[in-house]
């Protein structure tokens, strides 16, 4: 007569439905429920990370909400993806089998720390609203910039993953290392206000632990253009770490080429913005110090 509590449904029900120990016996079908559980996972932490991005330009609440809610589902995903790959590992032997399962259970984890830090960049966007603090018009452009980057590199991640694409693979490390490029200049930019009284402490810290947010989100995004070049080509397996130190040593002149552009394109638009708000130094000095 008593009915229980209504159990809540997940929005990806039936991608977790999907996930059937059935399919243990056909391991091909186990795999395909693990690839489109994980492109759903990495699709809600993409998502996610472009609704922070938002909220550093005007926080809502209701925002936020959204993002926490789709946080607990990507942890969700990524425990039954875990689960279902520990179980699935007892029904597989050949080494190509092998092969992709390291590569999926890694993935978990990688699609995962998107969403981490996407919440972390909304609570950040909370910070500033709670604490009625804004970033000048010259960090937002800096903001805006390693955006745009972000979303140019989770696009290529997305892309190798999908459909274990070698040429989005390899676009994937020039881009992070312009990031990396990007992060020293704008911490540089960042003291250089911070020295002349443009920056609370408060801003300072959620800056450069924005910076840092970002930063990462590339870093995870290397990490899975190396997994699927390793996926394709499995004798760098082992040579993960000599392979990268040639490319950024200057031994690929295709990774040479995709660098220079891509550090065309941003890092001259970096220094072009700096440039323009040289004169804009002494308005900023007098207006509020609650500013980055």
């Amino acid at each position: 007569i008593v009915k229980k509590d209504a159990v809540p449904t997940s929005r990806y029900e039936d991608k977790l439905t999907a996930l059937n120990p059935q399919f243990f016996v056909t391991p091909a079908l186990a795999f395909n429920s693990c690839y489109d559980a994980l492109l759903t996972m990495f699709d809600a932490s993409y998502e996610n990370i472009r609704r922070a991005f938002g909220l550093l330009q005007k926080y809502d609440p209701a925002v936020m909400d959204t993002i926490r809610s789709e946080e607990n589902e990507i942890d969700n995903l990524a425990d039954r993806i875990s689960g279902y790959l520990v179980q699935l590992s007892q029904h597989i032997s050949s080494d190509y089998q092998v092969m992709i399962m390291h590569q999926y259970y890694r993935m978990v984890s990688e699609f995962e720390r998107l969403g981490d830090h996407a919440e972390n960049i909304a609570e950040y966007a909370m910070d500033l609203s709670d604490k009625e603090i804004t970033f000048s018009e010259k960090a937002m452009n800096e903001i805006y910039l390693l955006e745009d980057i972000s979303y140019e590199i989770l696009g290529y991640s997305r892309r190798a993953f999908e459909k274990r694409d070698l040429n989005a693979s390899e676009h994937i490390e020039p881009l992070e290392q312009v990031v990396d490029e990007m992060i020293i200049t704008i911490r540089e930019h960042h003291l250089e206000r911070l020295s002349i009284g443009l920056c609370s402490v408060d801003a300072d810290n959620i800056f450069l632990n924005l910076l840092s947010d970002i930063e990462r989100i590339s870093d995870v995004c290397s990490n899975i253009g190396l997994a699927i070049i390793a996926r394709i080509n499995p004798e760098i397996v082992s040579e993960q770490h000599i392979y990268t130190s040639q490319l950024h040593e200057g031994a690929d002149e295709t990774f040479n080429r995709r660098f220079n552009e891509a550090r065309e394109r941003y890092l001259t638009a970096l220094e072009k913005k700096e440039e323009e708000h040289t004169d804009a130094v002494s308005d900023d000095i007098s207006g509020t110090t609650d500013t980055d």
